[in-house]
């Protein structure tokens, strides 16, 4: 098959969508298919066989360089033959189109439930309005595109909530999780980095790990702790306005000793191996990938419904699932569950069991099943 994939970025040390081109690029080359990569920024390492063009949108304004980039690549595109136009980020027309980032018109919903602050921002910042002129064309069912591919059945039913697309042409197709990297041996860390922390072989550890603390629920997780024993920590991994939360812990009566602000780390996976449970109170997330990476690593999850994380945490099994991002009362009630050492060692033995069959072979198998199935048709 030849087959063109649109994204914003290509990289392997980046977030989700960017490590997910990476892959999915190299087991197209692998399998030789014929490849075309439309990519928003330069790729420094652009793979053997592949054809890349780059786009460079116009970066004035946020909503100028979405809908330039969106323009610059359907000119593009006009002049390649491919068999499948696969879509990564906001674009059409195409093929098949990835909603990884889930439904804009949801989470403006989500962050701004009051209808008129919500139009209000849509005012201010065109950059939303741009997302949702593009979500409306990808799901306009005008045959822009023959499929949708979500990364969990909470997208799925988002779409169908929000807008008038055919539920046949919408497939589920989990992402994978690298078990060379992520699983039961990443506990040889937990002694040098509790040691580098300054953490005790005592204490319970909670992880977070995310680059938007806001969205993500930081501030539920302190207040959480308030009541906790001392002997709870908490580390956060990531981006984040870091005096903000350490007045937030302050005012909420939380001794900051007990936060760690890691920052930025490249190997993730040390820090899943010293931990003992991966909190993420987020707002939304189609499907979490650091909560699959967690449990691989057998690290009990605790997160919201709004997150596609959810889909394969089961309360008290191997997490537990808030109704409410902001809902630290019932954060506590769970987190204090796992001073029992024997219900915190059942959990952990589950977590890696609930994705012991995912895969990127198992991802990447069911991607060229639908398109060899739409080729067909």
């Amino acid at each position: 098959m030849k087959i063109t994939l649109v994204t914003r970025g290509i990289s392997s040390t980046k977030g989700g969508a960017e490590r997910f081109t990476t892959s999915f690029s190299q087991k197209l080359l692998a399998h030789g298919h014929d490849l075309c990569i439309c990519s928003g920024e330069k790729n420094n390492n652009i793979f053997n066989g592949s054809h890349f063009f780059e786009i460079k949108p116009l970066r004035f304004f946020g909503w100028l360089k979405i809908l330039s980039f969106h323009w610059k690549t359907r000119n593009l595109l006009k002049n390649i033959k491919c068999d499948i136009v696969y879509g990564l980020c906001q674009f059409f027309p195409l093929k098949v189109f990835y909603a990884g980032g889930g439904v804009h018109k949801h989470w403006m919903r989500i962050r701004y439930p009051n209808f008129f602050y919500r139009f209000l921002k849509y005012l201010l910042s065109p950059a939303h309005l741009a997302m949702v002129y593009l979500e409306n064309h990808i799901f306009s069912n005008k045959r822009n595109n023959n499929y949708v591919i979500t990364n969990s059945k909470l997208v799925k039913k988002h779409i169908l909530e929000y807008y008038l697309f055919p539920e046949d042409r919408i497939e589920v197709i989990y992402d994978g999780v690298d078990h060379d990297l992520f699983n039961k041996e990443v506990i040889v860390h937990r002694v040098t980095m509790r040691a580098k922390y300054g953490l005790c072989k005592d204490d319970i550890v909670i992880l977070h790990v995310s680059n938007n603390w806001d969205r993500k629920g930081v501030s539920t997780i302190i207040k959480a702790m308030v009541n906790l024993p001392d002997k709870f920590k908490l580390v956060l991994v990531g981006k984040g306005k870091k005096r903000r939360y350490q007045k937030i812990a302050k005012i909420s009566g939380v001794n900051i000793n007990r936060i760690i602000f890691a920052g930025i780390a490249s190997q993730i996976e040390c820090f899943y191996g010293m931990s003992d449970i991966f909190v993420l109170p987020t707002m939304y997330d189609p499907f979490a990938q650091v909560c699959r990476e967690a449990l691989a690593c057998s690290l009990p999850v605790i997160t919201t419904k709004e997150n596609g994380a959810a889909e394969v945490i089961f309360d008290g099994n191997n997490g537990f699932i808030l109704e409410e991002w902001d809902d630290y009362v019932s954060l506590e009630k769970y987190l204090l569950k796992f001073e029992d050492e024997i219900a915190l060692k059942d959990m952990k033995v589950n977590a890696f069991d609930s994705v012991s069959e995912c895969s990127w072979k198992k991802n990447f198998d069911e991607h060229l099943k639908l398109f060899q199935s739409i080729l067909n048709n």
